[in-house]
Protein backbone atom coordinates (compact mmCIF):
# COMPACT_ATOMS: atom_id res chain seq x y z
CA UNK A 1 0.00 0.00 0.00
CA UNK A 2 1.17 2.99 -0.96
CA UNK A 3 1.45 6.25 1.33
CA UNK A 4 -1.53 8.05 2.17
CA UNK A 5 -2.00 11.70 0.09
CA UNK A 6 -4.33 12.49 2.71
CA UNK A 7 -3.15 14.62 5.56
CA UNK A 8 -4.04 13.95 9.57
CA UNK A 9 -6.14 14.00 11.27
CA UNK A 10 -8.74 11.47 9.62
CA UNK A 11 -11.50 10.44 11.48
CA UNK A 12 -13.22 6.98 11.18
CA UNK A 13 -16.75 5.47 12.16
CA UNK A 14 -18.74 2.27 11.61
CA UNK A 15 -21.58 1.70 11.79
CA UNK A 16 -24.77 -1.18 10.78
CA UNK A 17 -27.10 -0.32 8.26
CA UNK A 18 -30.21 -2.51 6.33
CA UNK A 19 -26.99 -4.18 3.94
CA UNK A 20 -24.56 -4.58 6.87
CA UNK A 21 -21.80 -2.90 8.23
CA UNK A 22 -20.35 0.54 6.32
CA UNK A 23 -17.59 2.29 7.56
CA UNK A 24 -16.35 6.14 6.35
CA UNK A 25 -13.41 7.85 6.63
CA UNK A 26 -13.18 11.96 6.57
CA UNK A 27 -10.69 14.66 5.96
CA UNK A 28 -11.31 18.11 7.50
CA UNK A 29 -12.78 18.56 3.84
CA UNK A 30 -15.79 16.06 3.88
CA UNK A 31 -15.52 12.10 3.12
CA UNK A 32 -13.09 9.98 1.68
CA UNK A 33 -13.50 6.78 1.83
CA UNK A 34 -16.78 4.81 2.56
CA UNK A 35 -17.03 0.74 2.49
CA UNK A 36 -19.42 -2.21 3.24
CA UNK A 37 -17.85 -4.77 5.42
CA UNK A 38 -18.14 -7.82 7.61
CA UNK A 39 -17.95 -5.65 10.65
CA UNK A 40 -16.38 -2.81 12.76
CA UNK A 41 -12.84 -4.68 13.18
CA UNK A 42 -12.43 -5.34 9.83
CA UNK A 43 -13.76 -2.03 8.41
CA UNK A 44 -10.99 -0.75 10.69
CA UNK A 45 -8.03 -2.48 9.72
CA UNK A 46 -9.26 -1.76 5.67
CA UNK A 47 -9.47 1.79 6.65
CA UNK A 48 -5.84 1.73 8.33
CA UNK A 49 -4.64 -0.34 5.72
CA UNK A 50 -5.88 2.11 3.14
CA UNK A 51 -4.52 5.28 4.81
CA UNK A 52 -1.23 4.12 6.71
CA UNK A 53 0.85 5.77 7.62
CA UNK A 54 -1.37 8.72 8.97
CA UNK A 55 -3.22 8.23 11.98
CA UNK A 56 -7.05 7.05 12.33
CA UNK A 57 -9.17 8.62 15.17
CA UNK A 58 -12.17 7.16 15.70
CA UNK A 59 -15.02 9.32 16.53
CA UNK A 60 -18.45 8.55 15.89
CA UNK A 61 -20.05 12.11 16.71
CA UNK A 62 -16.99 13.83 15.13
CA UNK A 63 -18.37 12.10 11.89
CA UNK A 64 -22.10 12.27 12.11
CA UNK A 65 -23.18 14.66 10.09
CA UNK A 66 -21.55 13.10 7.09
CA UNK A 67 -23.13 9.69 8.48
CA UNK A 68 -26.58 11.01 8.56
CA UNK A 69 -27.34 11.09 4.82
CA UNK A 70 -26.23 7.86 4.33
CA UNK A 71 -27.97 6.59 7.40
CA UNK A 72 -31.71 8.91 5.76
CA UNK A 73 -30.85 7.16 2.29
CA UNK A 74 -30.16 3.29 3.14
CA UNK A 75 -34.01 3.48 5.06
CA UNK A 76 -35.36 5.41 1.77
CA UNK A 77 -36.01 8.04 3.72
CA UNK A 78 -33.95 10.05 1.22
CA UNK A 79 -33.05 9.58 -2.76
CA UNK A 80 -30.52 12.13 -2.28
CA UNK A 81 -26.79 12.22 -0.76
CA UNK A 82 -25.65 15.12 -0.69
CA UNK A 83 -22.20 15.09 1.76
CA UNK A 84 -18.82 16.51 0.89
CA UNK A 85 -16.27 14.38 0.02
CA UNK A 86 -12.46 14.80 -0.27
CA UNK A 87 -11.52 12.39 -3.22
CA UNK A 88 -7.61 12.22 -4.57
CA UNK A 89 -7.27 10.39 -7.55
CA UNK A 90 -5.90 10.56 -11.21
CA UNK A 91 -7.80 12.56 -13.71
CA UNK A 92 -9.41 10.18 -15.66
CA UNK A 93 -10.55 8.21 -11.87
CA UNK A 94 -12.11 11.73 -11.13
CA UNK A 95 -14.25 12.27 -14.10
CA UNK A 96 -15.38 8.74 -14.20
CA UNK A 97 -16.69 8.97 -10.86
CA UNK A 98 -18.09 12.37 -11.46
CA UNK A 99 -20.66 10.90 -14.45
CA UNK A 100 -21.80 8.31 -11.92
CA UNK A 101 -22.80 10.81 -9.34
CA UNK A 102 -25.05 11.94 -12.26
CA UNK A 103 -26.62 8.79 -12.43
CA UNK A 104 -30.10 9.63 -12.05
CA UNK A 105 -31.66 7.82 -8.42
CA UNK A 106 -33.51 4.73 -9.99
CA UNK A 107 -31.45 4.67 -13.32
CA UNK A 108 -28.53 2.89 -14.65
CA UNK A 109 -25.92 3.16 -16.80
CA UNK A 110 -23.47 0.89 -18.78
CA UNK A 111 -20.17 0.74 -18.68
CA UNK A 112 -19.96 1.70 -22.93
CA UNK A 113 -22.72 4.44 -22.12
CA UNK A 114 -20.53 6.12 -19.23
CA UNK A 115 -17.57 5.73 -21.45
CA UNK A 116 -19.20 7.42 -24.29
CA UNK A 117 -20.29 10.38 -21.86
CA UNK A 118 -17.07 11.49 -20.69
CA UNK A 119 -16.32 11.51 -24.51
CA UNK A 120 -13.80 8.30 -24.60
CA UNK A 121 -16.14 5.58 -25.94
CA UNK A 122 -13.32 3.48 -26.62
CA UNK A 123 -12.01 3.10 -22.72
CA UNK A 124 -14.53 0.96 -21.53
CA UNK A 125 -12.40 -1.82 -20.00
CA UNK A 126 -10.92 1.88 -18.40
CA UNK A 127 -14.04 3.01 -16.77
CA UNK A 128 -15.16 -0.71 -15.38
CA UNK A 129 -11.65 -0.09 -13.57
CA UNK A 130 -12.55 2.90 -12.37
CA UNK A 131 -15.51 1.49 -11.33
CA UNK A 132 -13.45 -0.91 -9.21
CA UNK A 133 -11.41 1.67 -7.46
CA UNK A 134 -14.41 3.90 -6.16
CA UNK A 135 -13.27 4.60 -2.87
CA UNK A 136 -17.03 6.10 -1.43
CA UNK A 137 -19.38 3.72 -1.58
CA UNK A 138 -23.21 5.29 -2.64
CA UNK A 139 -21.70 8.30 -2.39
CA UNK A 140 -20.36 7.59 -6.10
CA UNK A 141 -23.15 5.14 -7.35
CA UNK A 142 -20.81 2.80 -9.02
CA UNK A 143 -23.66 0.22 -8.26
CA UNK A 144 -25.79 2.24 -11.10
CA UNK A 145 -23.70 0.81 -13.91
CA UNK A 146 -24.45 -2.81 -15.17
CA UNK A 147 -23.22 -4.57 -18.66
CA UNK A 148 -24.61 -3.65 -21.45
CA UNK A 149 -26.52 -6.37 -21.52
CA UNK A 150 -28.60 -6.20 -18.65
CA UNK A 151 -26.40 -7.67 -16.41
CA UNK A 152 -25.34 -6.52 -13.07
CA UNK A 153 -21.60 -7.44 -13.52
CA UNK A 154 -19.73 -6.67 -10.32
CA UNK A 155 -19.78 -4.91 -7.92
CA UNK A 156 -16.19 -4.21 -5.02
CA UNK A 157 -18.61 -4.99 -2.08
CA UNK A 158 -20.64 -7.96 -3.75
CA UNK A 159 -22.95 -8.11 -6.44
CA UNK A 160 -26.37 -9.37 -3.86
CA UNK A 161 -25.43 -6.20 -2.22
CA UNK A 162 -25.27 -3.92 -5.79
CA UNK A 163 -28.80 -6.21 -6.38
CA UNK A 164 -30.24 -4.90 -3.40
CA UNK A 165 -29.10 -1.55 -3.71
CA UNK A 166 -30.72 -1.33 -6.98
CA UNK A 167 -34.18 -2.85 -6.21
CA UNK A 168 -34.12 -0.24 -3.02
CA UNK A 169 -34.11 2.37 -5.76
CA UNK A 170 -35.95 1.19 -8.36
CA UNK A 171 -38.97 0.51 -5.56
CA UNK A 172 -38.20 4.17 -4.23
CA UNK A 173 -38.53 5.82 -7.44
CA UNK A 174 -42.24 6.30 -7.62
CA UNK A 175 -41.74 6.51 -11.20
CA UNK A 176 -40.73 3.10 -11.44
CA UNK A 177 -42.94 -0.11 -12.04
CA UNK A 178 -41.80 -1.89 -9.78
CA UNK A 179 -42.04 -5.01 -7.72
CA UNK A 180 -43.57 -4.70 -3.42
CA UNK A 181 -41.07 -7.97 -3.01
CA UNK A 182 -37.88 -8.37 -4.11
CA UNK A 183 -35.65 -11.63 -2.74
CA UNK A 184 -32.00 -11.19 -2.60
CA UNK A 185 -29.66 -14.63 -2.81
CA UNK A 186 -26.63 -14.27 -0.68
CA UNK A 187 -24.37 -16.76 0.45
CA UNK A 188 -22.50 -16.06 3.28
CA UNK A 189 -20.06 -17.87 5.08
CA UNK A 190 -21.12 -19.80 7.64
CA UNK A 191 -17.98 -20.12 10.26
CA UNK A 192 -19.77 -22.81 12.62
CA UNK A 193 -19.65 -25.20 9.79
CA UNK A 194 -15.92 -25.42 8.83
CA UNK A 195 -16.26 -22.53 6.18
CA UNK A 196 -19.34 -24.11 4.37
CA UNK A 197 -21.81 -21.32 2.51
CA UNK A 198 -24.75 -21.94 2.84
CA UNK A 199 -27.41 -19.53 1.14
CA UNK A 200 -29.64 -17.78 3.03
CA UNK A 201 -32.76 -15.20 1.47
CA UNK A 202 -33.55 -11.98 2.83
CA UNK A 203 -36.35 -9.09 1.68
CA UNK A 204 -37.33 -5.75 0.88
CA UNK A 205 -40.58 -6.32 2.32
CA UNK A 206 -42.33 -3.45 1.11
CA UNK A 207 -42.08 0.47 0.25
CA UNK A 208 -42.66 1.33 3.63
CA UNK A 209 -40.80 -0.43 5.66
CA UNK A 210 -36.93 -0.88 5.96
CA UNK A 211 -34.98 -3.54 4.12
CA UNK A 212 -32.59 -6.01 6.10
CA UNK A 213 -29.97 -7.75 4.98
CA UNK A 214 -27.98 -8.89 8.22
CA UNK A 215 -24.17 -9.90 7.70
Amino acid sequence: MTASIHSAPLVFSAEFTPLGWIGAVATGQGLCWVAFGADPLSLRAHARRTFQPTALIEDAQAIESLMTPIRSYLHMQSRTLEVPFDTRASAFCETVWGALRRIPYGQTRSYTEIAAAIGAPRAVRAVANACAKNPLALITPCHRVIQKNGRLGGYRWGVARKAALLALENRGNTHARAQNLFTILLRTRDTGSGGARNPHIYQICSASCAPSFPV
